[in-house]
């Protein structure tokens, strides 16, 4: 019988990441940003698959809260695209969810983890049920 010659998949091996050597200036949250820096970093960082939405005059959202977004003027939109509105933005039940998973762990679903197999089989559920 001829030896299995066939590649096996298994995950790369993880090798530590090279610190970064790009040069860019540094932004704290606390900073807000002209709306001209903040597009040309934009164009600069973003992939063209990422579209923004009015491109010629983008809006600047600084904030949300409930179903509303907030430009850098104050102005409020009632958000019927960012995938919040179940819940709405800054919800504090979901922020206190969030903070203590993140505090706890981040990690994409290739790696084996309880918690997204059980939140999997909870959304399936509900969905379906």
């Amino acid at each position: 019988m001829a030896p299995d010659l066939r590649m096996k998949r298994g995950p790369a091996p993880i090798t530590p990441v090279p610190k970064n050597t790009h040069q860019y200036q540094s932004y704290h949250d606390d900073q807000t940003l002209p709306k001209t820096e903040t597009k040309r970093l934009r164009h600069e960082h973003f992939g063209p698959n990422i579209e923004l939405f009015f491109k010629e005059d983008a809006i600047k959202i600084v904030r949300g809260s409930g179903q509303y977004l907030y430009d850098e003027n104050g102005n409020q939109y009632l958000d019927c695209n960012s995938n919040v509105q179940h819940v709405g933005h800054s919800h504090p039940k979901v922020a206190e969810a969030v903070y203590k998973q993140m505090m706890t762990l981040n990690v994409n679903c290739r790696f084996l983890n309880d918690k997204l197999c059980n939140y999997t089989i909870f959304s399936v559920d509900t969905v379906l049920m």
